[in-house]
């Protein structure tokens, strides 16, 4: 989403919670990162996407999220506690759904490496190796494990 939101603006900021996942972002150049624990400021950016599916991502874009600002919420939250939404309206901020997009545009970018997708890839296994694979997903920091089908099956 970072890469994809850099190509739209200079100032793109990626919070994360992990800094092994966030200088895998830091080498894509043009994306600051920031640890969410040492984020200070507030109300500061004009669009805030939470990717999180936590209901805390949800509260703390809405405390980033500049008055009249806009917070994408990029991925489905299962609520599981009561979410102050007073920001929404004090701020005035827009809430947005996003599930996937347009599927062209994605693939364009994609097929002119306008965003950098290997590094987010931990492994690759041949579809044989199916369980092995799942099972390497379910480890702790894994990002993405690909499953590789032979073009004949």
């Amino acid at each position: 989403i970072a890469q994809v939101m850099r190509l739209a603006s200079n100032q793109v900021t990626l919070v994360g919670r992990h800094s092994d996942k966030l200088a895998r972002a830091e080498a894509w150049g043009g994306i600051t990162t920031c640890l969410s624990s040492d984020l200070k400021e507030s109300k500061w950016a004009d669009i805030v996407v939470e990717a999180t599916g936590r209901a805390e991502g949800f509260e703390q874009a809405m405390t980033l999220a500049r008055p009249r600002g806009i917070v994408v919420l990029k991925s489905t939250i299962a609520l599981s506690k009561d979410i102050n939404l007073a920001p929404v309206v004090i701020d005035e901020l827009s809430i947005v759904g996003s599930r996937c997009g347009p599927f062209d545009k994605a693939l364009a970018a994609l097929a002119a490496k306008e965003v950098e997708v290997e590094s987010l890839v931990d492994a690759r296994y041949p579809l044989v190796e199916g369980e092995k694979a799942l099972n390497h997903a379910q480890r702790k920091g894994t990002l993405k494990v690909l499953l590789d089908m032979p073009a004949t099956y």
